[in-house]
């Protein structure tokens, strides 16, 4: 039974160490978060709130991709998942972070970035959080309920998401 975390389960053969696997991981998922900036700033000209919440959306469709890949142990669609998760971050991060320039006055822009940023990476303990859950849960049941979240919360706001 595996007791790991996504980033963990990751690689791109199943032949890869595990060190190798996470390498592959830990460069997907950032360069997948900024290869979708110009979709960012594309969605952000459509409706104020778009970038954010495509990306909770995308961010629930990882997490629902990584059910299966950590269930049957599929190295191919774990990797897959992380570069769907890495998009997720990166069109939620640049949400927060254009809605603190917006919103935050110059003399606090600094503070407030700062801020975003120390959120945004508290939310890089998730695979230590999962890994530490799953001595209680299984690793796929976790992600499961995880894709729920984002995803609920989207629904909760369609009606902002009518255009500007």
């Amino acid at each position: 039974m595996m007791r790991c975390s996504v980033v963990r389960t990751s690689a791109v053969t199943r032949s890869s160490s595990g060190a190798e696997r996470t390498n592959a991981t830990t460069a997907v998922v950032p360069g997948a978060g900024m290869a979708v900036h110009p979709l960012a700033r594309h969605l952000a000209t459509r409706h104020r709130i778009a970038t954010g919440a495509t990306g909770l959306l995308v961010i629930a469709l990882g997490l629902l991709l990584a059910v299966p890949a950590v269930s049957a142990e599929r190295p191919t669609l774990a990797l897959f998942a992380a570069a769907v998760l890495g998009a997720g971050y990166g069109l939620t991060l640049t949400y927060a972070l254009t809605e603190a320039a917006t919103v935050a006055p110059p003399e606090r822009l600094a503070r407030v970035g700062s801020l975003v940023w120390t959120l945004a990476g508290l939310g890089m303990f998730a695979p230590y959080v999962v890994t530490l859950l799953s001595g209680t849960f299984a690793v796929p049941s976790l992600l499961g309920a995880g894709a729920g979240r984002p995803g609920s919360a989207v629904l909760r706001r369609a009606d902002c998401l009518e255009p500007a």
